[in-house]
């Protein structure tokens, strides 16, 4: 009897330990979500799988995103990620009700978030979808043994719609792109994206034949009966605007030539340089350091042998010339809406091309 006594004081004991553990465990979670997994898709999109989490305001930092999602519960771990500008997702709970999701970026990012019931997305850089993401993309991949420490930076405050697929949109769209690890600015103060491309490519010139085409490669002076020139940047057609720098650099030179006017030209270190020619006015020094979007000069007129005020933007790497639209198509990849435009631009540019090689035939021949 005594050793019947002993066994049930130990199966009490056993479950007054462990049994009110899980008791006291299940009530704190019952009314919590979970973080179900993590991965990064073939769209380059990170797709959060969870059931019941809710998303709080996202937290940007210069090198990191913080994502909140609230009423969840998860275990510590991490992913690393193919993407070219964010390399780790590590997530761990931040609170009782509370799961961080930081995904830790090499060099400046953009992103929009769309959140469904059971999923969210973290679209790099921009979101195009109107539905959630199957799971027949997804790449799988390494989850090593977490590495974490407690998070405590305070998110700030904003409503987000929680039900509907809403995107949340944050990037900035006064970027070119990236080159040499550098996030490169449009260099004109205050121009964003669709005007960049509009006064670029989008842009027809009053004087074709003169003043040439506004694209990387495009010929020049074979209007005239000498050598014909490539083309070796990218024109923005605009006046009384103040150029600013693409990037941190030192002004290597300041001078004034017959065809390009005014012009500056910036070392970024790394082999990369940028140019930026046709300008009336400079208001920098050779030798001065200068931080990325710190104002260089101002276009007032045309300048040089520019027929319209424009500024002539190039972008060199190790002595070579990059094609400034090139490094816009791979920064806005994911812009779907951005990159049909861009696809117009360069539809309507060859019948702009063939009609400009009439114009230059045709002055060629009354001279």
């Amino acid at each position: 009897m005594e050793n019947i006594y002993r066994k049930t004081a130990i199966v009490i004991k056993l479950f007054l330990q462990y049994g009110c553990l899980a008791l006291s465990f299940s009530l704190n979670t019952a009314n919590a979500g979970e973080l179900i997994d993590v991965w990064f898709d073939n769209q380059n999109s990170i797709v959060i799988e969870h059931r019941g989490c809710k998303l709080g305001t996202p937290l940007r930092e210069s090198r990191k995103l913080i994502v909140p999602l609230k009423q969840c519960a998860a275990s510590r771990n991490e992913i690393e990620l193919p993407y070219f500008s964010a390399h780790k997702v590590h997530w761990a709970q931040h609170d009782a009700k509370t799961v961080w999701l930081v995904i830790s970026f090499k060099q400046a990012y953009r992103f929009q978030t769309a959140f469904y019931p059971g999923q969210l997305l973290v679209c790099l850089p921009a979101c195009d979808k109107s539905v959630a993401i199957k799971n027949t993309s997804k790449i799988t991949l390494q989850k090593p043994q977490p590495k974490l420490s407690t998070l405590s930076k305070p998110v700030t405050k904003a409503q987000i719609n929680n039900t509907a697929p809403d995107i949340v949109a944050n990037a900035s769209l006064s970027l070119l792109g990236y080159q040499s690890g550098k996030t490169l600015l449009i260099p004109i103060r205050g121009m964003l994206i669709d005007a960049f491309l509009a006064r670029s490519i989008g842009y027809t010139p009053q004087d074709m034949v003169r003043d040439g085409l506004p694209h990387f490669g495009s010929k020049r002076d074979d209007w005239k009966k000498t050598r014909t020139r490539k083309h070796l940047g990218l024109d923005i057609y605009h006046n009384h605007v103040e150029v600013i720098a693409a990037a941190d650099g030192r002004i290597k030179k300041i001078a004034k030539g017959r065809l390009s006017g005014l012009y500056i030209k910036l070392d970024h270190g790394q082999g990369m340089e940028t140019l930026y020619i046709h300008l009336t006015e400079a208001v920098v020094k050779t030798g001065q350091k200068v931080r990325q979007g710190q104002l260089l000069g101002k276009i007032d007129g045309p300048a040089g042998n520019a027929v319209e005020p424009q500024l002539h933007f190039e972008i060199k790497q190790n002595g070579l010339h990059l094609d400034p639209l090139q490094l816009i198509k791979a920064f806005y990849a994911l812009d779907a809406n951005r990159i049909k435009q861009i696809a117009q631009y360069e539809k309507q540019l060859q019948s702009i091309i063939k009609q400009r090689n009439r114009l230059v035939k045709q002055f060629l021949r009354n001279q």
